[in-house]
């Protein structure tokens, strides 16, 4: 599991990823990991993926987006037709199971999507918060806390700055947080970029 970060501004969505790949007490920065971007048709989503890689491969390589037609509710979508569409992938790749009569998965997941942000857990369910910002995985507790703490900087701080001090902050509590940080936004310049355990950024 990895640590993700949503956050929402003015401006759109900013997604952000660390690189760390856990099992038990090991802990490796892989280089498949990271929060990426698919388009279907006029529609782009954002993704970042927390829990299961082969989770993260599927929702990346495999999933047959469903079409959104402009003008239908944004919430509905992603209830119905993208979640159904989500499950039969996941059903068909082996990556689904019944636990308890319930439907499951292993990987948590947050889209950015029509200038909203919504997070996907592993029953299934769809969540939108009140707050501009969430977080998934490894220390997102601590993220969460440091997401808290500086949005009241918002008006002077750019949202790169927010996010990777909250990246920052959970990987310092967080044995399966780990540099580099990767970056996903549908705004600004620079829309893709990595900073390094120095905090120095790199495009990509």
């Amino acid at each position: 599991m990895t640590c993700c970060i949503g956050y929402k501004c003015d401006e759109g969505i900013m997604l952000a990823t660390d690189s760390a790949g856990v099992a038990g007490y090991r802990t490796r920065a892989r280089s498949d990991k990271g929060p990426f971007r698919r388009t279907e048709g006029e529609s782009e989503y954002l993704f970042a993926c927390a829990g299961s890689f082969r989770f993260h491969q599927l929702v990346q390589y495999k999933l047959s987006l469903p079409k959104y037609r402009p003008g239908d509710d944004v919430f509905e979508y992603m209830v119905n037709d993208w979640i159904e569409a989500l499950r039969q992938c996941l059903k068909a790749n082996g990556a689904a199971h019944i636990e308890n009569s319930i439907e499951e998965t292993a990987g948590l997941l947050l889209v950015g999507f029509q200038q909203r942000l919504f997070t996907i857990f592993g029953d299934f369910q769809v969540a939108e918060y009140d707050d501009p910002y969430t977080a998934i995985g490894c220390g997102e507790e601590w993220a969460m806390g440091a997401l808290y703490t500086l949005e009241y900087k918002a008006e002077d701080w750019r949202a790169s700055g927010i996010v990777l001090k909250a990246m920052q902050a959970a990987n310092h509590f967080s044995g399966g947080v780990c540099p580099p940080y990767h970056f996903l936004s549908n705004f600004g310049d620079s829309r893709e970029f990595t900073v390094d355990d120095r905090g120095v950024s790199h495009a990509t």
